[in-house]
């Protein structure tokens, strides 16, 4: 199971690298047809797929890393950092924070964009990882806060901020969503920072 999920992770980091490199090769296909003066028409739209459509499954593995450490039951929060009876120890937690920091650079234009998924693969690790540091977990606290993590919370502070929407605007309702995405995934960022601090 163990391992399982370790190579879920990995898939997940080398799908966001792999979407991140078609985009790139796409803005540049168009940019040459562009200065070349050749329209590329609608079918260029059809050709760009959301980050989300290969991050679907992580948001299901978020949610049952996270229920194992709800209600703070030591055996099963340490159980995702460390088997025993394993012959090879897998840290998840290590696994998540590497995940979400493969995400960090596309969160800003996934939330413009209406990438909610992403956001939401982003905000539950950040809540798996607060719940598997409560009680306080001791150990746990120490390996998630040796892991990058306070770097990437302030990078994610930094780079998402709440827009100010005009009552006339014509798109009021969809701002206001992005806003509540924005404002969800830092308040999982606080809650997990708070957890190091139990």
């Amino acid at each position: 199971v163990f391992h399982k999920l370790k190579l879920l992770f990995q898939q997940s980091v080398n799908a966001i690298k792999e979407q991140k490199r078609r985009l790139k090769q796409l803005a540049a296909q168009k940019a040459a047809l562009q200065r070349a003066g050749v329209n590329s028409g609608p079918s260029a739209s059809n050709d760009t797929v959301s980050l989300a459509s290969s991050q679907a499954h992580m948001v299901e593995v978020m949610k049952m890393m996270r229920r194992m450490c709800m209600g703070q039951y030591g055996a099963l929060q340490d159980a995702l950092r460390h088997q025993p009876l394993s012959q090879a120890s897998i840290n998840l937690f290590d696994q998540a924070v590497q995940y979400i920091q493969a995400l960090e650079p596309e969160l800003k234009d996934c939330i413009t964009d209406g990438d909610f998924d992403v956001v939401e693969g982003a905000t539950r690790g950040f809540l798996m990882l607060a719940d598997a540091m409560r009680g306080p977990n001791h150990d746990n606290q120490l390996n998630i806060s040796q892991s990058g993590i306070f770097d990437l919370c302030d990078r994610l502070f930094a780079r998402i901020r709440i827009d100010h929407v005009e009552k006339e605007t014509k798109d009021k309702e969809w701002e206001q969503k992005k806003n509540v995405e924005r404002s969800k995934l830092k308040c999982a960022i606080t809650e997990c920072l708070a957890a190091v601090l139990e």
